[in-house]
Order: structure tokens, then sequence, then C-alpha cells
């Protein structure tokens, strides 16, 4: 309570670039307070349309640094983080916490 929850994910799986969790996606998702996500150019074409719903606090990215921008801007002390994918993220999360450590201290 009190705290904002503030998601980034990166849909690298075979089943998320299928389309196989376009319908339950947005629905998992809805209790976030903001969402930011990478969009990989492979996905399938019904992607962007699943997540209509979540439209006003979702912002979708095909670019690493400019996302750890956007997120460095708009994330507050005391938020909670999590960061979501099958891989490396394009060492987002790294990024973000240096990001905010150098221009907000520890």
């Amino acid at each position: 309570p009190g705290h904002r929850v503030v998601v980034a994910l990166e849909p690298r799986s075979n089943t998320m670039k299928l389309g196989v969790h376009n319908e339950s996606l947005a629905n998992s998702l809805k209790d976030a307070d903001l969402i930011w996500m990478y969009r990989p150019g492979d996905m399938g074409d019904n992607f962007d349309a699943s997540l209509e719903a979540l439209s006003g606090k979702l912002s979708m990215h095909k670019d690493y640094d400019q996302l750890v921008s956007d997120m460095s801007r708009k994330v507050l002390s005391g938020d909670q983080v999590i960061f979501m994918s099958n891989g490396g993220f394009g060492s987002a999360r790294q990024t973000l916490t240096a990001l905010l450590q150098k221009t907000r201290g520890p």
C-alpha cells in the first residue's frame, strides 16, 4: 500500500512471440500502475491490439535505451519496479539502477 507497482516487460519467449498469451497478457498486467514494454519487431499481428485495455499506463518501446530513459524520468522513489523477461532485457535493469543511483543517490 502506498507504493506504485511499475512493470517492465520484454516479451521474449516463443510463446509470447507466437501470441499464445495475447488474450491473458493485458489482464495479468491490469493492476500495475505503469507498464513499460520492449516491443521486438517479430511479435505476432494481434499483439498491439491485445494490449489496448492498458492504454494510458502502457509505454511501448522498440529501443532499450529509450525505454530506460523514459522510465528514469517517471519512476519515483518508493516505486516497486518489476522487470520480467526470459533473457537479459538489454541490461535495462542494470542501466536503470545505475542511472537512478547517479541522478538520485543510492
